[in-house]
């Protein structure tokens, strides 16, 4: 049943992406990553697309400007710093 699938979110950058967990299936991923598993199905929870920065919600209301919601994106697809939350 495809809503029991682990939700993933992508990130795009340019021509380059990333994907991570979103919410429930992290315990499934890890678990057949130490089996061995090269992959697993998931469901696509979301797409953020870095140059579609001045739309993401938080921007939009405020609460960032485009260039520090660019500068979190950076942190999340570089891998710099843990973040927890981000969709």
């Amino acid at each position: 049943k495809v809503s029991n699938l682990p939700k993933i979110n992508i990130l795009v950058n340019g021509k380059e992406w990333r994907w991570f967990m979103g919410d429930g299936g992290n315990h499934r991923s890890y678990i057949l990553a130490h089996l061995g598993h090269d992959s697993f199905e998931a469901r696509i929870g979301s797409i953020i697309d870095k140059k579609k920065a001045a739309a993401w919600h938080n921007v939009k209301n405020g609460t960032y400007t485009v260039t520090e919601a660019r500068q979190i994106f950076d942190c999340y697809f570089d891998g710099k710093k843990v973040f927890r939350g981000m969709v």
